[in-house]
């Protein structure tokens, strides 16, 4: 992750909180995916901003559901960001 990415990544956990959108704290894993037509992939940040997820996805509901219920066994809440 981005040096400059790793130091904010706090101060916007406590601005989502500071709006009232939920609480950060019940988050053990943020996934952004970048879906595509043909590949997706996921990057993975936990709360303290170490990335702890990079890959490329499957491309179909249940391989996807498959990688998220593998993410929440090992983190807890999954919270994903879609591009």
């Amino acid at each position: 992750m981005d040096a400059r990415v790793r130091h904010l990544w706090p101060v916007l956990c406590e601005q989502l909180e500071s709006v009232g959108l939920f609480n950060t704290q019940d988050v053990g894993v943020f996934l952004g995916m970048d879906v595509g037509k043909n590949t997706h992939h996921g990057h993975g940040l936990a709360m303290a901003g170490k990335k702890v997820f990079d890959t490329p996805l499957p491309n179909s509901e249940p391989k996807l559901r498959a990688v998220f219920d593998k993410l929440t066994a090992k983190f807890g809440t999954v919270l994903v960001v879609v591009d």
